[in-house]
Parts: structure tokens; C-alpha cells; sequence
């Protein structure tokens, strides 16, 4: 048995975000400036699966404006009336197109 888990920890008064990823999918920031990237790429293997993994963590700062999203293969893998997956490309579709999209949109939009 094994798990994927990200460990977010955010410091709101340097307005940074760590990152640690145990084999899931990356955090996706959409910045103040619509320019999207993925964080938690150099995560480790997943959970349960070494005996005593190594994980690295990365730091991103953050601005004013910028939204981030966690994902599982629960939204990439959900599909269309044609059995067509929404993919990675789908979420990544919403971020570009919705220039300043709120957390609840965000939300509304992936559901639908």
C-alpha cells in the first residue's frame, strides 16, 4: 500500500510557500500576471513504498493575486460525454482563460 501526499506550508508575513511532495501531482500557481507554472515537480516517491524516503522541498514566493490549485487524478482523469479525459491540459485551459478568476469559480468551473 502507498499514498501521495504534498505538505504545504505557507508564511503569510513573507508571503512564501514551502513545498514537499510525497508522488503527487504538483501544485499549479497561476500568478498576478496570468503566467501559470507547476511547484513540487522534485517531490519524492510516494508514500509506504521505501522505508525511509528523501523529500525535497521547494520555496515559492507569492504575490498579491496569484491562486493556487492541488489536484488528484480524481479532476484529470474525469471525463466528457465522448469518454474524453480532461487531462492536465483541461485545468491548465481554465487558469489561461479567466484572467482573474476567484477561488469558488476556480472551483464551480472544474466541477462543471
Amino acid at each position: 500500500m502507498f499514498a501521495t501526499a504534498t505538505y504545504i506550508t505557507l508564511d503569510i508575513d513573507n508571503r512564501t510557500m514551502s513545498i514537499t511532495n510525497a508522488g503527487h501531482f504538483p501544485l499549479v500557481i497561476r500568478n498576478h500576471e496570468g503566467v501559470i507554472s507547476q511547484h513540487g515537480l522534485n517531490g519524492g516517491i510516494s508514500q509506504g513504498i521505501l522505508p525511509d524516503p528523501k523529500y525535497q522541498t521547494e520555496q515559492v514566493i507569492l504575490n498579491p493575486g496569484d491562486i493556487g490549485l492541488l489536484y488528484s487524478d480524481g479532476a484529470t482523469e474525469a471525463q466528457n460525454k465522448n469518454k474524453q479525459q480532461f487531462n492536465f491540459s483541461g485545468i491548465s485551459y481554465i487558469l489561461e482563460q479567466e484572467a482573474q478568476i476567484s477561488p469558488e469559480e476556480l472551483i464551480s468551473r472544474l466541477q462543471q
